[in-house]
């Protein structure tokens, strides 16, 4: 302090430095803040992969399910013809003309 009780203004010299200061974090925060980016947009690209692959086995799930549900029904449908000449066949062993029983 000086003799008037006012804080002494900084030179140049202390202005410089404190600039150059300031440009030192934030090119520090720069850096740290693009590889920030790099990490997410790494990840995002792994979520990006993982929801496609999970996609694909959904329609593959979607598919297999149509499939059997075809299955089911053309099952279902011999399924019942067979049901109906077994019991036309125990009402009637010779009515489809078969050996006698």
């Amino acid at each position: 302090m000086n003799g008037t009780d006012q804080p002494e203004e900084p030179t140049l010299a202390d202005v410089l430095a404190a600039v150059r200061a300031v440009g030192a974090d934030v090119n520090s925060l720069a850096a740290y803040t693009a590889g920030e980016f790099r990490r997410v947009d790494a990840r995002l690209g792994q979520l990006d992969a993982a929801v496609a692959t999970v996609s694909a086995k959904v329609d593959q799930a979607r598919a297999d399910i149509a499939a059997v549900k075809v299955d089911t029904a053309f099952a279902e449908a011999h399924n019942t013809d067979l049901q109906n000449a077994m019991r036309a066949h125990l009402d009637d062993p010779n009515a489809h003309g078969g050996h006698a029983a």
